[in-house]
């Protein structure tokens, strides 16, 4: 088990941030208005949803494995040098191991129904709920999405902002317990049903 924990922080970071160390980089009151959007966000291969461990089983209990894929887009650097964000994920661990939700060949998210609604809404992967909020955690801020166009800003709505900027980064927190729990509870996970889903070399767990 310690040589698991030193592996494990040589590779990553395993230190939780706690939200109230975080600054919310987005005007006063941003909050993301989904009813009033004529865009989708859910459309784009810049909009490729990385699941989690957490996910995966979601989407085995609503029997949904169908949209599990290890099928990702590929990206120029020059997309890559535009969003330091998009970089930091192509370029992670998780990204070579973990999968995606199946896209179409127009980069359309294949949960939405034919008038563009979320299937998996309330049960959607951790980085649909948190989004348009990011964090990154190099700087601790929450930032807040260019891609979303539809919003409203009044300080009323403050409290609610700060709800999404603690699920932004409650989403990069899953991510460390996810590793954690598949150095040490891979036979659970295995017994479970979800190590098939990964693409993990076993002398990694």
């Amino acid at each position: 088990n310690f040589l698991r924990f030193l592996s494990l922080n040589w590779s990553m970071s395993t230190r939780e941030i706690d939200p109230e160390t975080i600054s919310l980089v987005a005007p006063e009151g941003k909050v993301n208005d989904c009813t009033s959007c004529m865009n989708n966000c859910c459309v784009g291969h810049n909009s490729t949803v990385l699941l989690r461990l957490r996910d995966i089983a979601a989407l085995m209990d609503l029997d949904r494995t169908e949209l599990i894929t290890h099928e990702k887009p590929r990206f120029a650097a020059s997309e890559l040098n535009k969003s330091p964000a998009l970089e930091r994920q192509v370029n992670s661990q998780d990204w070579q191991e973990f999968p995606v939700l199946r896209q179409n060949s127009f980069g359309a998210c294949l949960a939405l129904d034919t008038e563009g609604q979320c299937t998996l809404y309330p049960h959607w992967p951790a980085t649909c709920a948190r989004f348009p909020y990011s964090l990154n955690p190099d700087r601790l801020e929450v930032l807040y999405s260019k891609r979303c166009n539809a919003f409203w800003i009044h300080p009323s709505l403050q409290d609610q902002a700060k709800t999404m900027a603690v699920a932004a980064v409650s989403a990069y927190n899953t991510r460390i317990r996810d590793r954690i729990v598949l150095a040490y509870a891979r036979d659970r996970l295995e017994a479970l049903g979800i190590t098939k889903f990964l693409r993990i070399s076993p002398d990694l767990c």
